[in-house]
């Protein structure tokens, strides 16, 4: 809810051109969906605390700005999103 005390650039402040604020833009959104799966438990399937605590430190990465806390943030909520993708993906193969 306080993302734009992080970065001022998503209120067109302070900034040094567009692509900045498109990268600031996705990632915080991506953020919010990695920390709202979080608190919903369920992504294509219901996700285990690891994973949760996963998708939790990665959506809080990517909501704060910056190059490095970006990537590892993306490395997080992806990484759970692929996996979660891919099982549940080979669990509806199995069911047919």
């Amino acid at each position: 809810p306080y993302v734009f005390a992080y970065s001022p650039a998503l209120l067109f402040d302070n900034i040094s051109g567009v692509l900045e604020v498109v990268q600031i833009c996705v990632t915080a959104l991506l953020g919010i969906f990695g920390v709202a799966s979080c608190l919903n438990g369920y992504l294509f399937k219901k996700i285990n605390a690891v994973f949760r605590i996963a998708l939790l430190a990665g959506g809080l990465t990517l909501i704060i700005p910056g190059t490095a806390t970006d990537l590892i943030g993306l490395a997080l909520v992806g990484g759970v999103f692929v996996i979660q993708l891919l099982t549940a993906k080979r669990a509806a193969h199995a069911a047919a």
